[in-house]
């Protein structure tokens, strides 16, 4: 839904809100839609009507100049009130929805430092839990079932698994805890992260009990479709031929615009050079455009790679 439904909502009344949280009392009706929150948290016409549909709606929220200015400039004004806690201003149920929405525009763009100024101030730094769960991402990570011979590999997994954890979203798996796929996984585990696994059952692994969500089918084929219809992004850490062909699965698949999902391949130590010169060479063959090549990313680095997932 167009974001014109907040902009024509606010130019009714976002003087008088405005003026309202610098007074220190909420006393009329513009919650929902001045500070807006995940759509599905609330049942009413108007958290429906005015609900974020999830992360990227909600980054498309701050790139539109007006918006951004005036959920920056009330959440500001609200910072700015002494001597009042967040239920005297708003009254608890509004509070609640404050929390909600600064924890999810927080996550949007963390480097917008007044939302979790706001957060710190009023609830001691606690990002609203029902937010979080709704906008998380569920990450499918396509990996070799050993380690490799560098140790990059299995440093570069813990360090995925760990920031999959640390968000609060969820590791797509293919089951076990052998190899990186080990390492990813347990290290998404002991940073409170949810691990779906997905195993053939004539591959099936001890798994670790912390892991909750198995889904068992029958051959290598259908647990790369199962992990594709579940993941909302993709990444390829060092794996072998496995790994090439659950990638290039999905590759194909955004190239068809049959998938809209974030993909990587995350080129530790340069593990993938040789395929970005190939993938290269088929543009110059005549086999790949420049268009579809620009698609297809290769990162250094997990600052690089959390770039692709979040956009």
């Amino acid at each position: 839904m167009a974001l014109e439904r907040f902009i024509e909502a606010q130019n009714k009344d976002f003087t008088r809100a405005l003026q309202e949280v610098k007074n220190g009392h909420k006393t009329t009706h513009w919650i929902w839609y001045t500070f807006p929150q995940l759509k599905g948290l609330g049942r009413s016409y108007n958290a429906q009507y005015y609900g974020i549909e999830g992360l990227r709606e909600a980054r498309a929220y701050l790139k539109e100049p007006l918006l951004k200015q005036r959920l920056i400039e009330i959440a500001t004004a609200f910072y700015n009130v002494e001597g009042r806690s967040a239920a005297e201003v708003f009254g608890i149920l509004d509070a609640k929805k404050v929390q909600s929405c600064m924890t999810l525009f927080h996550k949007a763009d963390p480097e917008i430092q007044i939302f979790k100024q706001v957060l710190d101030k009023y609830y001691n730094g606690e990002l609203d839990w029902k937010t979080l769960e709704g906008c998380s991402l569920k990450i499918a990570v396509f990996c070799g079932s050993t380690h490799g011979k560098d140790p990059a590999f299995a440093k570069a997994a813990k360090e995925l698994g760990a920031w999959i954890g640390d968000h609060h979203h969820t590791l797509v798996y293919g089951g076990g805890h052998a190899g990186n796929m080990g390492d990813v996984s347990l290290s998404a585990l002991d940073h409170h992260g949810q691990c779906i696994s997905v195993s053939p059952l004539f591959l099936k692994r001890e798994e670790d009990p912390r892991i909750k969500h198995h889904i068992d089918v029958e051959t290598l084929s259908e647990r790369k479709d199962k992990m594709i219809e579940l993941a909302d992004a993709f990444v390829a850490l060092p794996g072998g031929p496995g790994t090439l062909e659950e990638i290039s699965d999905v590759i194909s698949l955004v190239r068809l615009r049959r998938l809209n999902a974030p993909y990587c391949f995350y080129n530790v130590n340069g593990f993938y050079d040789p395929l970005m010169r190939f993938y290269d060479e088929m543009v110059e063959q005549g086999y790949f455009t420049s268009l579809h090549r620009s698609e297809v990313h290769f990162v250094d680095s997990l600052e690089e790679l959390t770039k692709i997932i979040d956009s």
